[in-house]
């Protein structure tokens, strides 16, 4: 089960690709309920996702697998996030953690959802502990910055976006979301040199273009910041509006 970019995950979290398609819980050939629960919502419909994978982890036949039941658990929460019902997600999510403490997806579900909740201090342990278990996944520490912003402390933010960045180093999202937090800060100049960034990654990035172009104006180069600021317009006419929240 993929969990994609444009799905409403969470209001107000830029959700990347985060969960990655799952390997077969079994070995064996897969049954209808297997498909279902490990397919995603372009093969089943979300309910037939939801029964499928409750059908599994209510069947005596996997009552002490444990690995498969974690990921069936993580796979029915992912289902009730696409749904918009995260008391489930959450409750499922912790589930798969509790049979699988070595899920780093689990955690990362739950930490999104404490994200969602505004409480930053939880999403912030579950981020750390999910980052011990893979400290290769670059959207961890973009995603904890989140988290950072959450408990006023923009300089890690900007510690873990940069981390971010080392590992992902094509983001035109990471760039602009660090130069954000420069901007905030009122360090201009790094700032725009974010921006100018993200805009080198992804020349139709709305946000940046349009965040450089008020970054310029700021350093002085009027010009150039009225420039940006109209490309951006051109490419989505409510940016000011949807760069003011």
């Amino acid at each position: 089960m993929t969990w994609r970019v444009g799905r409403s995950c969470f209001a107000g979290v830029a959700c990347s690709i985060w969960l990655a398609a799952l390997a077969p819980a079994l070995a064996q050939e897969k049954s209808s309920d297997q498909l279902a629960c490990e397919g995603d919502s372009k093969q089943y419909p979300l309910e037939r996702q939801i029964a499928g994978c409750t059908a599994l982890l209510q069947s005596e036949t996997y009552i002490s697998n444990n690995k498969a039941r974690s990921v069936w658990y993580r796979d029915r929460g992912i289902a009730y996030v696409e749904k918009g019902d995260y008391d489930r997600a959450e409750s499922d999510f912790a589930d798969a953690n509790r049979l699988n403490d070595k899920d780093y997806e689990a955690l990362k579900g739950l930490a999104l959802i404490e994200l969602q909740k505004g409480d930053g201090r939880m999403a912030f342990a579950h981020f750390s502990v999910a980052l011990d278990l893979m400290p290769t996944d670059g959207s961890l520490f973009a995603l904890r910055a989140r988290a950072d912003d959450l408990l006023g402390e923009p300089e890690r933010s900007i510690s873990d976006l940069t981390e971010a960045l080392r590992l992902s180093p094509d983001s035109s999202d990471y760039y602009y979301r660090r130069g954000a937090f420069y901007y905030r800060m009122k360090d201009f100049d790094r700032a725009v040199l974010d921006f100018r960034d993200s805009v080198r990654r992804d020349p139709r990035n709305a946000k940046a273009l349009y965040a450089r172009g008020l970054t310029e104006t700021k350093l002085g180069r009027n010009a150039e910041g009225k420039a940006d600021i109209a490309r951006a317009v051109a490419i989505e006419p409510n940016i000011a509006a949807s760069f003011a929240n």
